[in-house]
């Protein structure tokens, strides 16, 4: 009786080591039963269905819940619950086909100054709302709770959350925009900085962040909402700087003087470590093992202070997802960039699925089990990674989405290893509108593609990409807009069923922006001519080269060359224009002071003040009159030079004769007298110089050696009013 008792037991646990199996069959009203795609959603278990719809799926456990899901080309996903009552259990389901989800209408009135269009992004979904400006926006939606943003050029966006009911009207009500102002933080730094984190933050928000890598004090954050802001400023050297700003009423300047205090005596460690949105753990050590210091948080720049200069530190950095990094012997003082690892233990794929807002499933499958899947991004990325029990070896890369036919790949993926850019195209099964947008420097942020017809909207993807499913058969007017770009327009007329492909370039656009002190005068750009009325005008350009000049009766013509190069480039010309009579006037004025500079003798303070009306390029007007002034002074220095040689030269002798009487072997009295009166020789043969030879510009050396003189003499006032003088002409000489 007691070797049966433990055969039972000996079989029941063999079973339940074993696990249990279920064996079913799928029937699929009006389509074939093959190739249905069944996995249990807890173990990733899996199997595909045979001609007669049946599978297998093994190591489930007795008295366990589990979900089953089923999917088949274009049908929607359909979840079973399964409970495992027997070891070997069999159960039969039937798919049907899915009606189409009643949608509900749903209204919203965007309130703005602004007449442009706004857009509400839905999160998780592949197409926005057209919302027209100040006017009730209809649209559909299925019943359910969302989540977005309503965005208008010129606007701050707003998030929003709504529900959609299963009622006839589902009103949103008003959405007010606050108009983008001049709000400005402008950051002024003592010192510069050359590396670290400037950031901003609003209602513990990541509004700003800008990392620093070359030489900057000045810093401008623009484009604010009014509210409270927590500036942080973080650099390598300095104590970390926070602040709270506050941005009242429209078109404010907030200007922040800020001085960046020292660390005392540098006695820090300073690790940069990238990415720097990744949870991080940093674990300083004692070089005998003891832990110091701990510090959690993300990745950025991070500061160690109140080390010992005498010792060295080891480092511990820890980051799920990340090799563990440990940096040996580190010492103060100094500063260490730090680019975080990945730590993958089975296999990992990544790339993108094209359309890239087909919101697809991506699964990795090997021996009849998913190890691993995720759902694309906004952008249609996917990462894919295994657990560590995964092994070189061919794998399943398997692609489903709604509207389109299921892809499968074959795929060698290697262990500790990350395949990138595994980049997969799916094929449509519904009517669509898809294509690909061009432009010279491939930038595609913020490109918005719409079909106004049907008030829908997306973005292209970072590859210029776009894809629009379910489009029904008309004509459509399909625009293509972003800042900086000239707008496109295409009509196209769509079939049933078909699939249209649309690729179109954008071009980009430059603007010059002008702002004058007169109204009514004529520009020209590139020999094209046209009349200005207003003071101020903008003018949309393509980028290039231009010559700008401008025009108007009894003023100076004035002529701009500029260059526009980056798409949104606004050039600002403020325009100066000046009356030809009254200018002449301020000039002639300024030029008859350069004259009375000249006859006191005073030739490069004159010279000087030449150069600086030569860069007012008005001063053409009375160009003869300059070129005149510069002549004469050439001339002067022309017939002075001989002199101001032999002037520096007698300095040096009679300094010469000074010395030699000063080592004469006399008696103090006499040597004193004989001094005394060799000082004052000299001073009076310099200051007959300066008297009868105003043109010279030895005058530094003249001044300083006489003022070295009467120091000689102990005439301290007299040195001190020569010494003045020689400094002056040296600056004017520098």
């Amino acid at each position: 009786m007691k070797k049966i008792i433990i055969l039972i037991m000996g079989i029941f646990l063999c079973i339940s080591l074993i696990g249990a199996e279920l064996i079913g069959n799928v029937r699929v009203e009006n389509m074939e039963n093959f190739g249905v795609f069944v996995y249990v959603l807890e173990t990733g278990e899996y199997d595909i269905t045979d001609e007669l719809g049946n599978f297998k799926i093994k190591e489930l456990k007795m008295d366990n819940d589990y979900t089953l899901i089923f999917q088949k080309e274009n049908l929607n996903d359909v979840r079973k619950k399964l409970s495992v009552k027997k070891n070997i259990q069999y159960e039969n389901y039937i798919l049907r086909q899915e009606q189409e989800k009643t949608k509900y209408k749903l209204q919203i009135l965007l309130s703005s100054s602004s007449e442009k269009d706004g857009y509400l992004k839905i999160d998780n979904f592949p197409y926005g709302i057209l919302l027209k400006s100040n006017k009730y926006t209809l649209s559909e939606l299925e019943a359910g709770k969302y989540s977005g943003e309503v965005m208008q050029e010129g606007s701050f966006s707003k998030k929003i959350n709504f529900e959609i009911k299963e009622i006839e009207n589902n009103n949103l009500g008003v959405i007010s925009l606050q108009t983008k102002t001049g709000n400005i933080i402008k950051i002024n730094l003592n010192d510069p900085i050359d590396n670290g984190y400037l950031i901003l933050y609003k209602d513990d928000e990541l509004k700003y962040i800008e990392k620093i890598k070359e030489i900057k004090k000045n810093f401008e954050i623009k484009n604010l909402e009014t509210g409270k802001y927590k500036l942080e400023i973080k650099t390598y050297g300095k104590e970390n700087y926070e602040k709270v700003v506050s941005i009242k009423e429209n078109n404010q300047i907030e200007n922040l003087n800020i001085t960046l205090k020292k660390l005392s005596d540098l006695n820090n460690i300073v690790l940069d470590l990238y990415p720097n949105t990744q949870p991080i753990t940093i674990k300083i050590y004692s070089d005998d093992g003891i832990l110091l210091k701990k510090e959690t948080g993300k990745n950025g720049l991070h500061s160690f202070s109140n080390l010992d200069w005498s010792k060295k530190y080891d480092i511990l950095i820890e980051s799920e997802g990340y090799k563990n990094l440990h940096l040996k012997s580190v010492g103060v003082g100094e500063k260490i960039d730090v680019a975080m690892v990945r730590d993958i233990k089975g296999v990992r794929v990544s790339g993108t699925v094209y359309p890239f807002n087909s919101m697809a499933e991506v699964m990795l499958l090997d021996d009849d089990k998913i190890i691993a899947k995720t759902v694309c991004d906004e952008y249609g990325n996917y990462e894919l990674e295994s657990d560590e029990n995964q092994k070189t070896g061919r794998k399943i890369i398997k692609v489903r989405a709604k509207n389109f036919k299921e892809y499968k790949e074959y795929r060698t993926l290697y262990k500790n290893t990350e395949t990138k850019n595994v980049n997969i195209d799916i094929e449509p099964l519904k009517t669509s509108l898809y294509g690909r947008i061009n432009n010279t420097i491939n930038d595609y942020e913020n490109l918005i593609v719409t079909i106004e017809e049907l008030g829908m909207w997306q973005y292209a993807n970072k590859n210029g990409r776009y894809y629009f499913a379910d489009i029904p058969r008309g004509i459509y007017n399909i625009s293509y807009k972003k800042l900086g770009y000239t707008e496109v327009r295409e009509k196209v007329y769509i079939e049933d069923k078909e699939i249209r492909e649309l690729n179109i370039e954008l071009n980009p656009e430059t603007y010059i922006f002008v702002k004058s002190n007169v109204n009514e005068f004529e520009i020209s750009i590139n020999d094209k001519k046209e009349f200005i009325k207003d003071k101020k005008f903008e003018k949309k350009l393509m980028p290039g080269e231009y010559k700008i000049t401008f025009y108007k009766k009894d003023y100076i013509t004035i002529t701009e060359n500029i260059r526009l190069i980056e798409a949104g480039e606004i050039k600002e010309i403020n325009l100066i224009m000046k009356n030809i009579e009254k200018y002449k006037l301020e000039i002639t004025n300024y030029i008859e002071d350069i004259k009375k500079l000249i006859e006191l003798g005073e030739i490069r303070e004159a010279e000087l003040h030449l150069d600086n009306l030569k860069k007012d390029k008005d001063s053409v007007v009375l160009q003869k009159d300059i070129d005149n002034l510069y002549r004469k002074i050439r001339q002067i220095r022309d017939d002075t030079f001989d002199l101001d040689r032999k002037i520096r030269q007698d300095i040096i002798e009679m300094n010469k004769s000074i010395i030699v009487i000063e080592n004469e072997d006399l008696t103090y009295g006499k040597k004193r007298k004989k001094l005394d009166n060799k000082y004052k020789e000299c001073i009076e043969y310099l200051e007959k110089i300066l008297l009868e030879k105003k043109y010279t510009e030895a005058k530094y050396e003249i001044y300083n050696f006489i003022g070295d003189l009467y120091i000689k003499l102990g005439m301290d006032n007299s040195a001190r009013e020569n010494h003045d003088k020689a400094n002056r002409y040296k600056k004017l000489y520098k």
